[in-house]
């Protein structure tokens, strides 16, 4: 019955199915997280903060994708905890998608420590994150940050850079069309 409440958008079905958020089966809580997030999230506020708790990546994964559809600026903390504490790489990119989907400007500071994550998904999500939230210093600070990297990590910088679509930045760029480095070029 979960799996056929998927792909209906019926607000109703999400108030049947809340209760299974809390549910002991992970695959059926997963399920009613997925089916409240896409029906009403509306109705899923505390059931997806309460999935970030879980020990269950999938159940917390749910969570996240809930609050991103759900979009209210009153998670941004909980999130932004998740996105500074969260083990997983992909779930901390979800929280960065989840962040940059809210666009609130109180999730900056977060996303700014995600910028120099070991992972390359995550600083790619926190740039996202942080153009759509419409922040202005994401440009000056990748450049600088171009200028205090190694030669070696040029190339995953600039892909970072190329994310904003920035013309302004051009004539900061320029400087790497190293005729040497194919890769940097």
């Amino acid at each position: 019955a979960l799996r056929a409440a998927m792909v209906l958008t019926a607000p109703w079905i999400a108030e049947v199915t809340r209760p299974m958020t809390d549910s002991p089966d992970i695959l059926e809580q997963v399920m009613a997280l997925e089916v409240v997030a896409k029906t009403a999230p509306e109705i899923g506020r505390e059931q997806f903060l309460a999935a970030l708790a879980s020990p269950d990546r999938s159940v917390r994964l749910r969570g996240l994708q809930g609050l991103e559809r759900l979009g209210d600026p009153s998670t941004v903390h909980d999130i932004s905890k998740h996105l500074d504490d969260e083990g997983d790489p992909d779930l901390r990119a979800a929280a960065a998608r989840a962040l940059g989907a809210i666009g609130d400007p109180s999730a900056v500071p977060s996303l700014y420590g995600s910028v120099n994550d070991h992972s390359p998904i995550v600083r790619r999500e926190a740039v996202a994150a942080l153009v759509a939230i419409g922040d202005d210093e994401i440009g000056p600070f990748l450049v600088t940050q171009l200028e205090r990297t190694p030669p070696l990590a040029h190339p995953a910088m600039l892909q970072l850079l190329a994310i904003l679509g920035d013309p302004a930045q051009i004539p900061d760029l320029a400087l790497y069309l190293d005729p040497e480095d194919e890769e940097v070029r």
